[in-house]
Order: C-alpha cells, then structure tokens, then sequence
C-alpha cells in the first residue's frame, strides 16, 4: 500500500520523528517534508501546495494507464 506523510519542519505541537520512520519503513511509503510549522497548512497558498503534491501522489499511485 503506498503511503504518503506529510510533516512540517518547524513543527512544534507533533513530532515529526514517527511519522518519518513511519514513510522511511514503508515499502512503498514517501515523505513529503514543508517549511512551515504546525498550522501554518491551514493557509490558503500552502494547503494549495500541500493539497497539490497529495493529488499527484494519489494520482502517481491510483491512475492506471490504458492498455
């Protein structure tokens, strides 16, 4: 199952140490990491960005080519 995490840098209300070891052991798993802190992904031009790089992630794993 393919995994996408998500973490703030400058996090200081979650730490990012689990959910890295989470991405860096998963078979299929990748880490997405921003320069922002904990809630700044609730600003309208980052979660654009966030939201972007998890479509494309989704479509990366979801879309199947035609044959």
């Amino acid at each position: 199952m393919p995994v996408l995490v998500c973490i703030a840098e400058f996090d200081r209300e979650t730490s990012a140490d689990l959910a890295r070891q989470i991405a860096e052991k998963a078979p299929r798993g990748e880490l997405k990491c921003y320069p922002f802190a904990h809630f700044d992904f609730y600003h309208p031009e980052i979660r654009t960005q966030v939201l972007g790089d998890q479509i494309n992630f989704l479509r990366k794993h979801l879309m199947v080519a035609p044959q």
